[in-house]
């Protein structure tokens, strides 16, 4: 499944760009991996990472456009296939 930009920024899908950006800026300040040492800086930069991707996806529109669709076909992937197995076991118990 591809990862969740929206839910990795922590923000809404009908999010602005001006708020995706002031979201983004908000977790630089409290998640940059100079502010931590050791082990902890090592899982601060993959987060980073995370983050920025995030914001570079959601921040360009076509990217963004691309990404939802993504999402969209991954959750009907998800209930056409695993929760269509459990709703059919739910109906026949």
């Amino acid at each position: 499944m591809a990862e969740d930009y929206y839910a990795v920024l922590g923000v809404a899908r009908n999010a602005t760009e001006q708020q995706i950006r002031q979201r983004f800026h908000e977790l630089v300040r409290s998640r940059h991996p100079d502010r931590f040492h050791g082990e902890e800086k090592a899982r601060a930069e993959v987060e980073f990472q995370r983050i920025t991707e995030a914001a570079n996806v959601l921040g360009s529109a076509e990217r963004r456009r691309r990404h939802d669709g993504e999402l969209a076909q991954a959750q009907a992937n998800a209930t056409t296939s695993g929760g269509g197995e459990r709703e059919l076991a739910r109906v026949y118990m």
